[in-house]
């Protein structure tokens, strides 16, 4: 994919791995206080609101991701001259647990913030 596309391919493995990043974080205790270590925050509480905003974007972002590949599956595919062969099946059979990510990261965005509501811990 030269060109366009490679910036792309670039820019949805980052996206990617920052999302995943974000959502392993939201169900452990990096979100609730930043590291020892960070200059002048460290040790100090995130605020929730941060938190949330930036788990909404995440969420927003992979969505769009996810929204526009189903749109554009026949440019994105590299089987789509031949949509009813065996190889374009397991290529769709690997992108279809993706199309769960944004909506279970919202389903986490929601428990994270309750969760914090909960504990009183909402700085």
């Amino acid at each position: 994919m030269p060109g366009a596309g490679t910036v792309y391919v670039i820019a949805l493995t980052v996206l990617s791995l920052a999302a995943a990043g974000m959502t392993v974080a939201l169900v452990r205790p990096w979100s609730e206080r930043f590291p020892a270590w960070v200059p002048l925050v460290g040790g100090r509480p995130i605020p929730l609101s941060v938190v949330l905003t930036v788990s909404i974007m995440g969420t927003i972002a992979v969505l769009a991701v996810c929204v526009m590949s189903v749109v554009n599956w026949d440019r994105v595919s590299g089987f789509a001259d031949q949509p009813g062969s065996g190889w374009a099946a397991l290529m769709a059979a690997c992108y279809l647990p993706a199309l769960l990510w944004g909506p279970l990261l919202l389903i986490v965005t929601g428990e994270h913030w309750w969760r914090r509501r909960r504990t009183g811990s909402e700085s």
